[in-house]
């Protein structure tokens, strides 16, 4: 059974504890989310016999992590929502695609695969179609219905309403007004397309692949990454058409009731 830890020193320690040869891990989460988390008592954890599991709920639903080291198994455990996980993985990666047998064996089951496409750093010029600009803080409504309008919040890694706020401060967010969305997260050498939204009466139209030129405009330079679903065939066929080609990298979105 989980439980909510007590301090972010626990939560750290048990982390660190995980960190050794062989060990295999679907999670991605920085020191300030954790923070964050444990701020609002939305994080729970359960450490076991080779391994440590990390759930992120959000409100009816929950987001599960986990460290796994090699020869390790999954014990059997009870939850009290609905749980999603993601496991990105390469053909190389054997622990991953272990582990997530190991899931399935516990009843989850698989929701869709995704690939992720890669641009090499390279500027461009474009003309979108659309006026592309960054959203405001005033905005921020408006970003959020579209994303809620477009994503299904269980499997999309929806942001939280602060890390939205947060992300349309820092400039990370387009927006065409009424029509569509795209949210990245830049790092020093590479950004990533978080979430690309076009509102259902305005797809078709260009909007789309508007905010990707404007997008590849001001970060284009960087090495560029995306995920996407391996059955959105426009949507892969619009990245390609931007210079974007599969890296090598697939993920598994499984879910249990």
């Amino acid at each position: 059974m989980m439980k909510k830890p007590e301090s972010y020193e626990e939560v750290s320690r048990l982390i660190a504890s995980q960190l050794k040869p062989g060990v295999v891990t679907n999670a991605a989460i920085s020191s300030q989310e954790l923070l964050q988390e444990l701020e609002h008592g939305t994080l729970r954890i359960m450490p076991f016999e080779g391994g440590l599991l990390l759930a992120r709920q959000r409100g009816t639903f929950q987001r599960l992590w986990f460290y796994l080291q090699k020869g390790a198994c999954l014990p059997s455990w009870t939850q009290n929502l609905p749980t999603v996980m993601e496991i990105p993985m390469r053909s190389r990666d054997l622990g991953l695609a272990e582990a997530a047998r190991q899931f399935q064996q516990q009843g989850f089951s698989s929701c869709f695969t995704r690939q992720r496409v890669t641009r090499k750093a390279a500027p461009v010029e474009f003309s979108p179609k659309f006026s592309v600009c960054s959203a405001q803080i005033q905005d921020l409504q408006q970003v959020s219905t579209i994303l809620e309008t477009c994503f299904q919040p269980l499997t999309a890694c929806l942001p939280t309403k602060e890390a939205l706020e947060q992300d349309i401060a820092n400039g990370h967010v387009l927006l065409i007004p009424h029509v569509g969305v795209l949210r990245l997260i830049p790092g020093k050498a590479s950004a990533e397309v978080r979430q690309l939204a076009v509102l259902p009466q305005a797809r078709g139209t260009g909007a789309a692949r508007a905010l990707m030129q404007a997008y590849l405009q001001r970060w284009g330079h960087m090495t560029n990454r995306i995920w996407v679903r391996t059955d959105f065939e426009s949507v892969l066929h619009l990245y390609q058409s931007l210079g974007f080609v599969p890296d090598g990298w697939t993920s598994q979105v499984l879910f249990r009731p």
